[in-house]
């Protein structure tokens, strides 16, 4: 039998780097922004366009919450945006259309 060899743990930061007087510190993760989530999977659902401008609106309010870069989300926000807009004008195009339908 062989005898238990003593477990590695991890060096706990801050670490000494290659060269002496070097450290690495470890920088704690960006939090993500709700609001650009959300603003994104509204706009992902569409919901016969009411979802998409609800998800426009929001995702804007999520464009401003990640304008310092204190959040992380900024695209995703954006990306809610473009959906939502376009979702909008769907929706607009398609009451349009059943208009111009039922009186021709």
């Amino acid at each position: 039998m062989s005898s238990p060899q003593p477990q590695q743990h991890p060096v706990p930061y801050p670490q000494q780097g290659p060269q002496p007087g070097v450290y690495y510190v470890q920088v704690p993760a960006k939090p993500w922004s709700g609001a650009a989530i959300t603003g994104f999977v509204l706009s992902l659902l569409w919901g016969f366009g009411v979802l998409s401008l609800l998800g426009a609106v929001v995702a804007g309010i999520g464009i401003a919450d990640t304008s310092g870069g204190a959040k992380r989300g900024r695209a995703l926000a954006w990306w809610g945006l473009a959906l939502g807009l376009l979702g909008a004008i769907g929706i607009v195009w398609m009451f349009a259309a059943g208009i111009i339908g039922a009186f021709s």
